[in-house]
């Protein structure tokens, strides 16, 4: 495991949007959704945000997953 995300520079928590859960009914694990944000400045535009797991963040390219 890394001790810290080597990408933290580079993520943006986006925890504030309220996320649509897309994974299948009777998931163990609800890591899968999509948001909708407005931009301010551009009204008849949308960010569409996908949100999956990203396991990246702790494990190193060569962990093995036994």
């Amino acid at each position: 495991f890394y001790p810290s995300d080597p990408l933290e520079s580079i993520r943006h928590d986006f925890g504030d949007l309220p996320v649509y859960v897309v994974d299948d009914y009777g998931a163990a694990e609800l890591d899968d959704g999509i948001s909708v944000e407005t931009i301010p400045l551009e009204p008849d535009n949308l960010w569409l945000h996908v949100h999956i797991a990203d396991p990246t963040a702790l494990l190193h390219p060569g962990h093995n997953f036994v």
